[in-house]
């Protein structure tokens, strides 16, 4: 939730901030625009969105794991390892 919820944007450029690291920033070190808090990131958006996936989705990863259609990739290795995984995966 707080990975979610702490997401901050450039309302000018787009440039993504977080509170995490970034601090309550509220001026855009890119193009000095206003940083904010998109509608879709606040506490009650991502709840809606994470029960969502909690009653929608997840119960298709059992699904496809029981017919062996599902196909796991480290996701948290460096991007030409994910990429490697994803086309290992696909042959």
């Amino acid at each position: 939730m707080r990975r979610l919820t702490g997401r901050r944007v450039c309302e000018s450029c787009g440039a993504p901030y977080h509170v995490d690291f970034d601090g309550n920033a509220k001026v855009c070190s890119k193009c000095g625009g206003k940083i904010i808090q998109r509608a879709d990131d606040t506490e009650a958006t991502v709840a809606n969105r994470l029960d969502v996936y909690r009653t929608q989705t997840a119960p298709l990863i059992e699904y496809y794991e029981d017919k062996n259609l599902l196909k796991h990739v480290d996701g948290d290795r460096p991007i030409t390892d994910v990429f490697n995984g994803i086309l290992e995966v696909l042959e």
